[in-house]
């Protein structure tokens, strides 16, 4: 999805918002997964960085910073929850940067209508949640094999389509 807003040549940047050590295994691989799509469509591993943020209140600052570090990022992927911090930098400094996030809270809704976040990937909780409840269920019930993985759709929202996803 970024790849296809943005150019060959153009540099990318993954950041991580205020990640706690129980989810730092989690937000690792979605890191690698999104490292892994960027190369196979062509795009150089020099032109991938990563930006730990570890406090919400030094978003902007050091969004700032890494930007003019790297003047041709173009777009931008936000493991966690809080894709909306970058949409402010974004919308206060009037940049022009491809956004994508997770999670439909309040705030990454009211930037994905206003077209400063492209796309936010929806981890349908209650599908987790009721996936794994019915696993253990057959599991416990009938002594049926849980699977070591188990594998999800990829739900992109978009602006034109986020108001289908708050009625769940």
């Amino acid at each position: 999805m970024l790849k296809k807003l943005s150019s060959k040549n153009d540099e990318y940047v993954i950041v991580h918002i205020d990640e706690d050590n129980w989810s730092a295994c989690y937000t690792k691989k979605k890191e690698d997964g999104f490292i892994e799509a960027l190369i196979q469509k062509g795009v150089s591993e020099k032109n991938i960085h990563i930006l730990k943020i570890k406090d919400i209140s030094s978003v902007e600052k050091e969004t700032v910073r890494m930007l003019e570090i790297y003047p041709n990022i173009k777009g931008v992927f936000v493991s966690t929850s809080k894709v909306f911090c970058i949409a402010r930098v974004i919308e206060a400094h009037d940049l022009n940067l491809a956004l994508i996030g997770y999670d439909l809270n309040q705030e990454n809704i009211e930037y994905l209508k206003s077209s400063l976040i492209d796309f936010i990937i929806y981890q349908n909780p209650q599908l987790e949640a009721s996936t794994a409840i019915t696993l253990l269920l057959d599991h416990l019930a009938f002594q049926k094999k849980i699977p070591r993985v188990k594998n999800f759709p990829i739900e992109i929202i978009i602006k034109e389509n986020h108001q289908e996803y708050l009625t769940l």
